[in-house]
């Protein structure tokens, strides 16, 4: 029986090694071709320094046994600390070393010291080490949920739950070993200690796996960001715009609401590249994409369309209301300071146009631009809005007036 219950424990030890080992090693790969995830190496020498502290202690008895008593317990103990850590630098938190359980070490080490040379016990080492890794997980779990987390970190909060479940089985272990029938030898420490020890290897596989596909998850959503972002000035790009515009266009159609186009082109941008270079046409583009999407609502839509244009897509904007915008966004560009503007002064020429009778909001936007190369035409630095809808509200004026007329003529 005794034989069984040592050939379990060291069969499990020797999984937890086998798990551990394959589990650096992917977490190293991962963090080898995503160097942007530096937590992932941290993770991976984590892993690594479970396995061998579980390898140290599966070959007590064969090694000496200062070598697979204190040492096996602080690399365990040190894994999950540099799990702590991993999990810390890809969720970009600042160190707080209040809540960090790096200070645990200063606990092990002489509980474990005491345990192992003063009054040895396999029972205070079990309690000590399971206690001090209860900590260091449960502090773990609170540093992923409770902190608000970067923007672009990934999502980690089932790994999260991981350490939480990691934690309650070392908790159970530390009430266990409390009853005095325990053996006190580690080999023989009954079915709980074997249940913790394949409760290492279910947490290994889970929380890389979890923190693999969170990452995963985040790198496809970094992906499609910048195919819909503009590198330049962090507008969306015409292809998002045009995918987003035609969905608000149909709303628009659908709901019989007001909407509107308002397309930018900057004066003279090919002479600032000329003469001042093309850093310097960089930077007056993304000054005056920051004018742009600093003036807009939210559910408005601001997009680089192409080289020096702009696109304003506006739902439930009314004619009037978009080209008042577009005279205030026209004043803003002219009278911004040189400093937000690459040193220079610049202006732009704005066209606006209102939805129609348009099926497309291709036809809305190129009304739009239209208007904008009238505006050039016209000597730049100004707004004008699209023929169609001029001839809309005049023909809406001239409607109003001979109503009037007609209204004056029966009074009489």
């Amino acid at each position: 029986m005794h034989l069984t219950a040592e050939l379990d424990i060291r069969t499990l030890l020797f999984l937890v090694t086998l798990v551990g080992l394959l589990m650096a090693l992917t977490m190293a790969v991962f963090a080898r071709r995503f160097p942007h995830y530096p937590g992932a190496g941290w993770v991976a020498a984590a892993d690594a320094c479970i396995a061998l502290g579980a390898y140290l202690i599966a070959m007590r008895g064969e090694f000496p046994d200062w070598l697979t008593t204190l040492p096996a317990s602080a690399l365990t103990l040190l894994g999950l600390l540099l799990n702590y850590e991993g999990l810390r630098r890809l969720l970009q938190e600042r160190n707080a070393w209040f809540w960090s359980p790096h200070w645990l070490l200063l606990l092990l080490l002489p509980g474990s010291w005491y345990y192992t040379y003063v009054d040895p016990s396999v029972h205070g080492r079990v309690v000590v080490f399971s206690g001090v890794g209860c900590l260091a997980a449960l502090l773990t779990t609170y540093m992923v949920l409770v902190p608000q987390r970067a923007a672009d970190a990934p999502n980690l909060r089932p790994v999260a739950w991981v350490f939480a479940g990691f934690a309650l089985m070392l908790l159970l272990r530390v009430f266990h070993t409390q009853d005095p029938r325990q053996v006190d030898d580690f080999m023989y420490a009954g079915a709980l200690n074997a249940a913790v020890l394949a409760s290492y290897i279910v947490f290994l596989i889970l929380k890389d796996v979890g923190l693999l596909q969170a990452c995963v998850r985040q790198l496809i959503a970094d992906v499609e960001r910048q195919a819909r972002t503009d590198p330049l000035t962090r507008l969306m790009n015409r292809r998002a715009v045009m995918e987003q515009g035609e969905r608000a266009f149909h709303r628009a159609v659908s709901g019989q609401a007001p909407m509107a186009a308002i397309m930018v082109d900057l004066d003279h941008f090919k002479r600032v590249n000329d003469e001042h270079g093309h850093q310097t046409g960089d930077a007056v583009l993304q000054g005056v994409a920051r004018i742009l999407q600093g003036s807009v609502r939210p559910g408005d839509l601001c997009a680089r369309f192409g080289g020096e244009e702009f696109l304003l897509v506006l739902p439930e904007t009314a004619l009037a209301e978009a080209e008042q915008l577009a005279e205030r966004l026209r004043l803003k560009v002219e009278q911004s300071s040189p400093e937000h503007c690459g040193g220079i002064a610049c202006t732009a020429s704005f066209g606006v146009a209102a939805l129609a009778d348009e099926t497309r909001l291709e036809e809305l936007i190129s009304r739009a631009d239209q208007a904008m190369y009238e505006a050039k035409h016209a000597g730049r630095n100004r707004v004008e809005v699209s023929q169609v809808d001029m001839r809309s509200s005049s023909s809406a004026a001239s409607g109003s007036a001979g109503a009037a007329a007609a209204q004056r003529l029966g009074a009489e």
